[in-house]
């Protein structure tokens, strides 16, 4: 999996699909965490809407 932080929000690579989660959350917040592997799978299967790109 790839997190990226863009200006929509931030886009979770997994494989070859993109999903854009929890746009509202503060970057520092979304990444510093003990269990950023666990929360970043939770994130994925909370986001329904795979995220198109270009």
């Amino acid at each position: 999996m790839h997190l990226y932080r863009t200006t929509d929000g931030f886009i979770i690579k997994n494989k070859d699909e993109y999903r854009l989660v929890d746009e509202s959350a503060e970057w520092d917040d979304f990444i510093n965490r003990d269990d950023l592997r666990k929360f970043i799978e939770k994130e994925w299967n909370k986001a329904k809407n795979p995220c198109l790109l270009g």
